[in-house]
């Protein structure tokens, strides 16, 4: 058995160690993927995607939120893939009316929220571990 202890625990692995310390075990430990594919997971990862992508083409291309948006709805249905949903709330077109949702709901406007500026560069996603000055 070759146990890889994470080079830092962050908050999925302390949350996952709470809840069942040995599905933490396997998940993060050693790397153990389940056989199925879990529906929330492909459509969660494709939802991330194309808000990232809407995000990242309107405020670092400076693009106009229908082009922003067309390759959002682009990227979403790429990350989704092929995956098949049983239900229709976690479909890829539900998925993509979604990042229109947010979209229209969070226009760029002076009124509304502007992305944090890190070094002078809008941010669309930063990570929230933390580094550590050692290794365990």
């Amino acid at each position: 058995m070759n146990v890889q202890f994470p080079e830092v625990l962050d908050n999925s692995i302390m949350k996952s160690y709470k809840t069942c310390p040995r599905q933490a075990f396997w998940q993060y430990f050693m790397h153990y993927k389940p056989s199925t594919i879990s529906v929330h997971l492909v459509a969660g990862k494709a939802y991330a995607e194309g808000l990232e992508r809407y995000r990242r083409e309107l405020y670092f291309n400076n693009k106009d939120k229908n082009e922003a948006l067309e390759l959002a709805i682009l990227a979403t249905i790429k990350a989704y893939g092929p995956f098949t949903a049983n239900d229709w709330k976690k479909s890829w077109l539900s998925v993509c009316e979604a990042v229109v949702y947010y979209a229209d709901r969070y226009e760029k406007s002076a009124e509304n929220f502007w992305p944090f500026r890190l070094e002078g560069i809008p941010t669309v996603e930063i990570s929230m571990a933390m580094p550590l000055d050692r290794v365990n």
